[in-house]
């Protein structure tokens, strides 16, 4: 017998998650747990009190380092 395992695309890093082991993010998108876990935690440290643009530009940094991390997710090989 063949069984065929689904697979999606993770949300958050760009990379094949199964199914069976996936989560759904708030926006009903498939993601591994750990991506997703690693998500909630960074978006859970912004500091109370700061600035639009303090938040702004932190989330600039919190995307430089994604995408560091998942560079597939973009399509760029390296950074």
């Amino acid at each position: 017998m063949v069984t065929h395992e689904i697979s999606f695309i993770c949300s958050i890093c760009g990379e094949s998650v199964e199914v069976t082991t996936s989560v759904v993010d708030e926006f009903g998108n498939p993601a591994h747990v750990q991506c997703y876990v690693e998500k909630l935690a960074r978006e859970s440290e912004l500091p109370q009190g700061a600035t639009s643009e303090q938040l702004r530009s932190l989330n600039l940094l919190r995307a430089r380092d994604d995408l560091k991390r998942h560079p597939n997710r973009w399509g760029r090989d390296s950074w």
